[in-house]
C-alpha cells in the first residue's frame, strides 16, 4: 500500500517526522508557528451545512477519515490526504483517483477527482490548481473563469482577484475575471475600506545592483487610481477614511490622505512627524512623535525625538506630554504610553491615564497579536512582574487561573500558548472563564470553538479533546512500513555532507555537521558515462529514507583533480527534476534559503572518492522520469559554476510536487531558514 505522509493540507496538521528531520530537525515550535501563522481564513469559522453534525478528519496508519464529536467513524481512513469540512465539502486525495477532489459528509465526490491540489471551500468558493495553474471553483465545480496567469488570489475586502505574471507584474481583475487594469503593478494588497495599496514594477540602477523603485499607490475596486505611483515612498493603507503618505520627493514631506487622494494635510519631519511604525488613523486619532532641533554651528543642526502625541484628522494636535516617550495606536478607545522609566501606562481619547496599573512592553517575535491592542474590549499585556496577563478597557485584570503563558489569540477570548515546550497550553473560554490546561505541543486555533478541539501531544500524534477536556480520539503511533513516499509537494533538499579540513575552505556551517565524509572509491560505485565527475542514481542500491523505500545517490570523483560544491550548513545543493507532461524538466525539490551567512560555505570531493546519500522513491499518479542535478567547479576562487546531471530514472510522482512548497518559518538563528 502506498501511504502518504501526514496530510498536507496546510490547515489540518503539522509536518510529517521525516520533514523534520530533512530540514535539520526543525524544533517542535517551528511546527507551533506553522500550524498558528498559516492557512487561509484562521480566525475564521466556516459554514457547515445546517442539516449535518460536524465530522473531523482522524488519522489512522497513515490514511485519513472522519470521525464524529462522540469519536464513532464516520467515513473510514481510505484518504492519502484529507481537508476539514467546510461548507459541506472537504478537499480528500485518494489513491488509484487522478488527484484532489471534494466530498460530502456521507463520503460521496460532489466534485469529480482531477486537480493537482485543492483547497477548503470559504464564501461559496475553493482554489485548485491544474497542471500547476490557479483557479477558483464554485460548489459544482466549475471554474468561474479562464485566465493567463500563473498565480491568481482572491482579494480580502472586495470580489477582485490579483492576478500574477511570471515575470512578478500584477492585474486587477473583476469578479469574472475581466482585466480592471493592465499588468502594471508589482503588487496589489487586500482592500480595506474599498482602497488596496499597490507597489511599482519599476526598479532603478545603483552601482552594479538593480533594486525596486519603492514607489506605492492605491486603486479602489473598480481599478481607478486613487493615488498615482511615483509619488510617495511610503503609502499606509487607509483607516478611518485617511492614509498616511511620504512625499517621495526632496522634502520626504509626511502627508494625510483623504480617500480622494487628496492631502488634507502634511508637516515637515523636522517639527513632528508619524512614527515609524504609525499604521494610521485609529478611533480618529494618530500618534506623533515630537523632535526638537538644536544647532551646534550655523551650519550644523540635529534632530532629536522628545515626546509623543495626539492628532486628528484635520491635522489638530490634541495633546502630548513630554513624559511620554513612546505610544501605542489607539483601539477601543483605549492606547498605552511609555514613561521615562520604562513602565507603561493606558490613557483615554483625551490623555487621561486608565486604572492605577502599569505594564511592561515585550515583543516575543512569534506572536502575531499586537502588545496592547485591544480586541472584544480585551488586551494582552505583560504586567510588573514579567507574567502574560488579560486586562480590560477600565484597566482591570481578567481573573485567569494561569496567567504565566503569552496569550496568542487575537481576539482575547479562548487561547494561550506555552512560553517553552516545558509549560502547557492552556484554552480560555472568556464567556464562562472555563479553562482547559494540557502538555499539547500545538493547538488548532480553527478548532477552538467546534465540538472537538485538534491537539498535538509532545511524541507528535494527533489528538481530539472536546469542550470539557476529555479525550475523543487519539492517534496510535505508526511508523512507515517500507511504503513509498506519496506526496503532494516539492521535498526540501536532503543530501548532507562534509569534507576532511582543508587550510584554504571557510568551514563555518560545514566541518563537524556531519558524519557524511567523502571515502575512497569502491566497486559498488559503477560509472554511467566517461566523465571524470559524475552524479549517479543507483535503484539497485536500496535504501531506508526516514522509514519510506529508498535508493542511493552517489556523487563520485574519478579523476585526479578536486571538485567544489556549495552547501548550506552541510546540505549540498543536489536535488531531483522530472519531466513534465510538456517534456520539459523541472525540480521536484529545492533547496530552502537561509538568513544567516554563516550557513553557506564550500566542500569538497577529493580525487577517487566519493560521497553517498539515500533519496526516497516517490509515489503517484503520473509516470516520468526523474534526475538529480547539482553545480560544482573545478577552481576553488572560480566565479563560474558548471551543471551536472545523474542518469535517468522511470519513476511516478504527483504533478503538484513541480510547484507547491510548504511554508516554512524560522524559529530563530539557530534554524535560519524561511519559505
Amino acid at each position: 500500500m502506498n501511504i502518504i505522509t501526514p496530510n498536507i493540507i496546510q490547515n489540518v496538521f503539522p509536518a510529517p517526522k521525516w520533514l523534520e528531520h530533512s530540514r535539520a530537525k526543525v524544533s517542535v515550535l517551528f511546527l507551533v508557528l506553522l500550524s498558528l501563522l498559516f492557512g487561509a481564513g484562521r480566525n475564521e469559522q466556516f459554514p457547515t451545512l445546517p442539516t449535518q453534525k460536524n465530522i473531523f478528519p482522524f488519522r489512522e496508519k497513515g490514511l485519513w477519515g472522519y470521525i464524529d464529536s462522540s469519536g464513532s467513524r464516520m467515513i473510514p481512513p481510505i484518504y492519502l490526504a484529507a481537508s476539514r469540512f467546510t461548507e459541506g465539502l472537504a478537499a480528500v486525495r485518494e489513491e488509484g483517483k487522478p488527484g484532489y477532489g471534494y466530498i460530502d459528509q456521507s463520503g460521496k465526490y460532489m466534485i469529480e477527482a482531477r486537480f493537482d491540489y485543492a483547497e477548503p471551500f470559504k464564501n461559496g468558493l475553493a482554489k485548485v490548481y491544474l497542471l500547476g495553474k490557479p483557479y477558483f471553483i464554485d460548489s459544482i465545480g466549475k471554474i468561474v473563469f479562464e485566465h493567463p496567469f500563473v498565480e491568481l488570489r482572491k482579494i480580502e475586502g472586495s470580489t477582485c482577484y490579483e492576478g500574477g505574471t511570471a515575470s512578478g507584474k500584477a492585474a486587477l481583475l473583476d469578479a469574472h475575471g475581466n482585466f480592471l487594469t493592465d499588468t502594471i503593478y508589482g503588487s496589489i494588497n487586500d482592500f480595506v475600506e474599498g482602497i488596496a495599496i499597490v507597489t511599482d514594477t519599476s526598479k532603478k540602477k545603483i552601482g552594479r545592483y538593480d533594486f525596486y523603485d519603492g514607489t506605492y499607490g492605491a486603486i479602489d475596486t473598480a481599478g481607478i487610481i486613487i493615488v498615482p505611483l511615483h509619488v510617495y515612498s511610503t503609502l499606509k493603507p487607509f483607516q478611518n477614511g485617511f492614509a498616511i503618505a511620504t512625499k517621495r520627493d526632496s522634502t520626504h514631506l509626511q502627508c494625510v490622505l483623504d480617500r480622494k487622494g487628496k492631502i488634507r494635510f502634511g508637516q515637515q519631519q523636522e517639527l513632528w512627524r508619524f512614527g515609524y511604525a504609525a499604521e494610521g488613523f485609529s478611533d480618529g486619532l494618530a500618534i506623533i512623535e515630537f523632535y526638537a532641533i538644536s544647532f551646534d554651528s550655523a551650519s550644523n543642526r540635529s534632530i532629536k525625538k522628545v515626546h509623543a502625541g495626539v492628532i486628528d484628522t484635520l491635522g489638530n494636535i490634541l495633546f502630548h506630554n513630554p513624559e511620554w516617550e513612546k505610544m501605542t495606536s489607539y483601539s477601543n478607545g483605549r492606547a498605552f504610553v511609555e514613561l521615562p522609566n520604562d513602565e507603561w501606562i493606558m490613557i483615554d481619547k483625551h490623555g487621561k491615564q486608565v486604572g492605577e496599573n502599569r505594564f511592561m512592553e515585550w515583543n516575543d517575535g512569534y506572536n502575531h497579536c499586537k502588545w496592547g491592542e485591544f480586541y472584544n474590549g480585551r488586551a494582552r499585556v505583560k504586567r510588573n512582574d514579567h507574567v502574560w496577563a488579560v486586562i480590560d478597557t477600565t484597566g482591570n485584570f481578567v481573573p485567569l487561573s494561569y496567567q504565566q503563558n503569552p496569550i496568542d489569540d487575537c481576539q482575547m477570548t479562548h487561547l494561550f500558548y506555552a512560553a517553552n515546550t516545558e509549560e502547557p497550553y492552556i484554552i480560555w473560554n472568556s464567556t464562562s472563564n472555563h479553562q482547559l490546561c494540557g502538555n499539547w505541543s500545538w493547538v488548532d486555533r480553527e478548532t477552538i470553538h467546534d465540538d472537538l478541539i485538534r491537539v498535538v501531544l509532545e511524541n507528535n500524534r494527533q489528538a481530539y479533546i472536546n469542550q470539557y477536556g476529555k479525550t475523543i480520539w487519539m492517534e496510535q503511533h505508526y511508523k512507515p512500513q517500507n511504503d513509498k513516499l506519496n506526496i503532494d509537494f516539492m521535498n526540501s533538499g536532503y543530501c548532507y555532507a562534509s569534507s576532511f579540513w582543508h587550510p584554504l575552505l571557510n568551514g563555518i556551517g560545514g566541518w563537524g555537521k556531519v558524519k557524511n565524509r567523502s571515502n575512497l572509491l569502491s566497486p559498488k560505485v559503477k560509472k554511467v558515462n566517461t566523465n571524470s565527475l559524475q552524479l549517479i542514481i543507483d535503484t539497485s542500491s536500496k535504501a531506508d529514507w526516514f522509514g519510506y523505500q529508498g535508493c542511493k545517490i552517489y556523487l563520485a570523483n574519478f579523476g585526479w583533480g578536486r571538485y567544489y560544491f556549495r552547501a548550506q550548513n552541510s546540505r549540498l545543493y543536489i536535488k531531483l527534476q522530472a519531466k513534465t507532461p510538456a517534456d520539459i524538466w523541472k525540480d521536484i525539490e529545492y533547496i530552502p534559503s537561509s538568513f544567516c551567512g554563516n550557513s553557506y560555505h564550500a566542500v569538497y570531493l577529493p580525487s577517487k572518492h566519493y560521497w553517498a546519500f539515500k533519496m526516497p522513491t516517490y509515489h503517484g499518479t503520473y509516470a516520468t522520469k526523474i534526475r538529480a542535478i547539482v553545480t560544482y567547479k573545478a577552481k576553488l576562487f572560480s566565479e563560474k559554476y558548471d551543471t551536472l546531471y545523474s542518469n535517468e530514472i522511470d519513476a511516478q510522482i504527483n504533478l503538484a510536487q513541480f510547484w507547491r512548497r510548504l511554508p516554512y518559518f524560522s524559529t530563530g538563528i539557530m534554524d535560519p531558514y524561511d519559505e
